[in-house]
């Protein structure tokens, strides 16, 4: 048990500084890979709060919702041009908007938009799968298990890593 009094102040430094310490009790020594998927980056706290707008619509899946989902994530992506969750929703809701509507459009912006969400962050497991659900809607479901499959590894490492100290 530890107490974190701190000033109001950047929100995700707390956080990442939490995590650390929990890890260090649960883990020991924290190992480089593990300290790195724990890291925060610095993030606007407006394209934060757009991005989990978002992802709440995404969750609830009708259409209107879908189209809400849309604009919250581009509003994010507006406030932070390389804010890489932000991209990895707005792929998800683009394909899920497309398995509902069928437009080809909305396959060629998550397709395009996945595609930056994995240039911006290649060890998130959260782009791979997002690029995933893309190239499923496209029907190249190889490519999708191999997507999928990575987001999955680069999700279990810390666990492994966790498990074998």
């Amino acid at each position: 048990s530890e107490k974190f009094d701190r000033e109001t102040g950047d929100i995700f430094a707390l956080q990442e500084e939490i995590a650390e310490h929990a890890a260090r009790a649960l883990l020991g020594v924290l190992s480089e890979s593990i300290r790195n998927a724990i890291k925060s980056t610095p993030v606007r706290l407006d394209a934060y709060e757009f991005y989990l707008k978002g992802r709440t619509y995404l969750s609830q899946g009708t259409q209107r919702a879908l189209e809400a989902a849309i604009g919250m994530f581009e509003i994010a992506i507006e406030f932070d041009r390389d804010y890489t969750p932000a991209y990895a929703g707005l792929g998800d809701a683009l394909a899920s908007m497309y398995a509902l509507l069928g437009d080809d459009q909305l396959l060629v912006r998550a397709d395009a938009v996945s595609r930056r969400a994995v240039e911006l962050a290649p060890n998130l497991a959260e782009t791979h799968t997002t690029r995933g659900h893309v190239l499923a809607a496209q029907k190249r479901y190889r490519d999708a298990e191999a997507e999928l499959s990575l987001a999955l590894s680069i999700s279990i490492v810390p666990l492994m890593a966790r498990w074998a100290t």
